[in-house]
């Protein structure tokens, strides 16, 4: 290639002259006037600084000296290309440029006036390209670099790269461990200097949380108009840093004061596993966990809308009840269900939601929910009697799923009988006013396990109050017929038709709500339902 490129002294192409001695018939046109001049000097350019391959009747031709200039626009585009061969180019004939034509044009290209051709400052822009793409952190970028950068043999000299010369060179073996890297060979070894984090990962990562954070807050903030967060990252720094695991951020999960101190009033729930007589294993998953699955849910169902609060939700094997007492904290003006199998859960369950409802009460009782301690301490400051009930029965003799806004299941431990009597609820034709189900199943099982008319949302890790490290993802499905404007939440149709197994639960819900006084916030204070929570006996349920 660099031999066709060769030029003599007088600026005649070799190549050109040497076919044109070995085919004397043919008359070259830049000796017979066929062109004009302008045409002859654009052929010449073009394979003279393009290196574009052309025909052997077009490379006849005897080009002039003056075909060897560049126009300013020819100039520019070798000068602003990432390719390497260019930008040689660019610095050989800027060498031979003379001060009548190109003293101009190398004005345009933010060169000072004091400075020679041949100094540091006139390569820079050279540097400036390469070291654009050596610390960009877009891969297609880094991969320009690699494959572009100057080679061994290379014309431009150690001398004319400036100080930029020994770190460009030194940072090509950084490049190629990365490339490594990409292919799963060796991990990453960087400098303390490097502002690129894994090829711009940690980059990318930390602007989708910061936009994750800001969508949460700003459906946080409809919903709780007295609790609001901040809803950017500035006012994030500010106002909210906490030390997580040693590390000062802002971008953590915020969980509301009353489920922090829902728990400290729970007689059973345990740290650990625990097996059922029937022959099934119950878990116990952590507040935050929770509270991660409650808001996805509520990204699920229609974006994050306000009625989502007054969510109905069934907790299919609710072991201690912990999950459907979280969920009346986050969703109070909605009703929580939980069935379970064994009755000593069932029996620990009512336990512990005899001594929220008490907690609860007494706050009530307090001026708690109040406008003015509302306004003053917001209303997620203190607990609240939760709106929830707990059935003893088998999932499997569950009919559908009327009167449901969501179901959560932790099913991991379930049998594949009960699974599938789950599916056959969800395909119910009156459960389609049930909009999510949240299961440990994966696309493939749900398939397996038949369930129609969903798709896939997200996926939350949960996590387990056990000395390990144990957890399961828990995977968010929404119905895909749903329609905003013309679905209606539980609440909105006191008249849906319930399974008989949940027939009592439903009456406590929507007659006590029908002569329940509200609150200042908008939560039902439903005497009935808190009658009977406080009311029951929960050994009754022990055999």
């Amino acid at each position: 290639k660099r031999r066709a490129m060769k030029f003599t002294d007088d600026g005649i192409y070799i190549r050109a002259r040497e076919s044109a001695q070995k085919s004397p018939g043919k008359q070259p046109e830049a000796q017979t006037g066929v062109i004009d001049e302008k045409r002859r000097i654009d052929s010449a350019n073009v394979d003279a600084f393009q290196g574009s391959p052309r025909d052997q009747d077009q490379r006849d031709e005897v080009v002039p000296e003056d075909s060897t200039k560049l126009t300013a626009d020819q100039l520019e585009r070798l000068r602003l290309s990432i390719d390497i061969d260019d930008l040689i180019k660019y610095k050989e004939h800027r060498r031979q440029a003379k001060c009548d034509d190109s003293s101009n044009i190398f004005k345009k290209h933010r060169r000072p006036a004091n400075c020679d051709e041949d100094t540091e400052e006139g390569t820079r822009l050279m540097i400036e390209d390469l070291e654009r793409l050596r610390m960009s952190t877009y891969i297609h970028d880094l991969y320009k670099f690699k494959n572009n950068h100057r080679p061994a043999n290379c014309s431009i000299q150690e001398d004319n790269l400036g100080s930029g010369g020994d770190e460009l060179g030194a940072n090509v073996a950084g490049n190629q461990a990365h490339e490594k890297v990409i292919r799963g060979h060796q991990p990453v070894q960087r400098d303390d200097n490097s502002k690129t984090d894994e090829l711009g990962r940690g980059v990318n990562s930390k602007r989708r949380r910061i936009y994750a954070a800001n969508v949460d807050a700003k459906l946080w903030n409809d919903k709780f108009p007295y609790d609001k967060i901040a809803d950017n990252q500035r006012d994030r720094n500010e106002t909210e840093k906490v030390v997580v695991f040693g590390i000062e951020t802002s971008l953590h999960l915020r969980i509301p004061e009353r489920v922090k101190t829902m728990t400290q009033h729970l007689p059973y729930v345990r740290d650990g596993l625990g097996h059922c007589d029937e022959g099934g294993h119950f878990v116990e998953t952590t507040g935050a966990s929770l509270v991660r699955v409650a808001k996805a849910v509520d990204r699920a169902i229609f974006h994050g809308d306000v009625r989502n609060r007054c969510l109905v939700s069934l907790d299919a094997g609710s072991g201690n009840g912990y999950p459907s007492m979280v969920f009346s904290q986050l969703f109070d003006k909605g009703f929580h269900i939980g069935a379970e199998l064994c009755p000593g859960l069932v029996a620990n369950s009512m336990s512990n939601l005899k001594a929220l409802t008490a907690k609860g009460v007494v706050n009530l009782m307090d001026g708690k929910l109040d406008k003015e301690q509302v306004e003053q301490f917001g209303e997620l400051a203190h607990n609240v009697p939760p709106r929830a009930f707990f059935v003893h029965g088998n999932l499997e003799a569950i009919e559908h799923l009327g009167g449901f806004d969501f179901v959560y299941g932790f099913d991991a431990v379930n049998s594949w009988e009960t699974k599938l009597a789950m599916a056959n609820a969800w395909n119910h034709p009156k459960s389609r006013r049930c909009m999510v189900v949240v299961s440990n199943s994966t696309e493939a099982e749900m398939e397996a396990l038949g369930y129609k008319d969903i798709i896939f949302k997200e996926g939350v890790r949960v996590q387990f109050r056990t000395s390990g490290n144990e957890s399961r993802v828990a995977h968010v499905y929404k119905r895909k017929s749903l329609r905003k404007c013309r679905h209606k939440y539980s609440f909105e149709s006191p008249n849906a038709e319930t399974c008989p197994m949940f027939a009592k639960a439903f009456e406590l819900y929507r007659k006590g709500d029908e002569v329940a006084r509200m609150t200042f916030t908008g939560y039902k204070k439903n005497t009935l339902l808190f009658d009977a929570n406080l009311g029951s006996d929960p050994h009754s349920l022990m055999p």
